[in-house]
């Protein structure tokens, strides 16, 4: 880099010089005109500080328009969230946000169907508890109540059946929790 007065011209000069070829290049430039003074910098700026509020707001304004079909989607999840229905999301009516509404129902609808297998297996688990459970209140009654040793000995081993089989459905249950806590 240097500086090189020619006709009372002060230029400034970069210099690169090689040393696989004998050569040196050589470009000059107007410090004049490198120089950039005050009023050439106002002159650039002022029509960007206009036209950035100018732009803004119509970007600003049409990502609000934009993204408001999404507001509906959300809104509409998050009542589902809070009243734990599982009832369907009405379609957005945008291509774009049809596929995450139909994937939302898709999972919903899983969902819907998840929880009525686990109510209609609580429910038959009730019912396979609550035999045995009949069983041996009848049989604990028949013990207390017996006059007969017979009667008595087979209210025991029936009680004793029954609770084996309360043993067995709660093993079976246990299982189940584990092969679901597995996968």
């Amino acid at each position: 880099y240097g500086e090189l007065t020619h006709n009372d011209a002060t230029w400034r000069t970069y210099t690169l010089r090689t040393s696989d070829v004998d050569a040196t290049v050589r470009m000059s430039v107007d410090s004049r005109s490198a120089a950039i003074d005050s009023d050439q910098i106002i002159f650039l700026f002022i029509p960007l500080l206009f036209s950035v509020p100018v732009l803004l707001f119509p970007a600003w304004f049409m990502t609000r328009r934009g993204l408001k079909p999404l507001d509906g989607v959300v809104e509409e999840l998050a009542e589902r969230t809070e009243t734990a229905r599982l009832e369907p999301l009405t379609s957005a009516g945008y291509r774009e946000l049809d596929t995450v509404v139909d994937a939302a129902n898709s999972l919903m609808h899983r969902l819907d169907e998840q929880m009525g297998r686990e109510r209609s297996l609580v429910a038959d688990i009730a019912h396979e508890i609550k035999t045995p459970l009949a069983v041996m209140k009848t049989n604990l009654d028949l013990i207390s109540t017996s006059e007969n040793t017979q009667t008595r000995a087979d209210a025991r081993k029936d009680l004793n059946a029954g609770l084996d089989r309360c043993n067995h459905l709660l093993q079976q249950l246990l299982n189940l929790a584990r092969m679901e806590q597995d996968s």
